[in-house]
């Protein structure tokens, strides 16, 4: 800090420190404001949405789940059907639980092998139409 020799160099800085001060205050304001939006309750909760939506391992667990319930449900449809029959509604029950519980434990595996096959229906799809390109030629 430099010295201050007389009257003029003291308001001088004065008025460069108030200026200073307001300056500051601005920002601390808008930072502060800025903070306050942040940290709502509405705005956290979207940015933990987002930040799950955008997890791979959080998708992954969505889609075992979704294949689970389906697969599940799917199961108790083909058995029970529309009967009213409590032995086919049992059974049905029983064997959507133990189905849905079985997807649950094997859905990495499932997911794999779906993405294998399908990989490999593209695959030969592709190599199928460039075949027919080329004998058309």
């Amino acid at each position: 800090m430099d010295k201050i020799n007389n009257a003029e160099e003291l308001l001088k800085k004065i008025a460069e420190l108030e200026l200073r001060n307001k300056e500051q205050g601005v920002i601390l304001k808008t930072e502060l404001g800025q903070l306050i939006k942040k940290a709502h309750p509405v705005e956290l909760i979207k940015h933990g949405i987002r930040e799950l939506a955008t997890s791979d391992e959080v998708q992954n667990e969505l889609v075992g789940l979704s294949m689970s319930l389906t697969s599940g449900y799917l199961t108790k449809k083909v058995v029970v059907g529309n009967s009213s029959n409590i032995f086919q509604q049992v059974l049905g029950n029983l064997l959507s639980v133990v189905v849905s519980r079985n997807v649950a434990i094997n859905s990495k595996s499932i997911q794999s092998s779906i993405q294998s096959a399908i990989s490999s229906l593209l695959n030969k799809t592709k190599s199928n139409a460039s075949t027919d390109h080329k004998s058309n030629e």
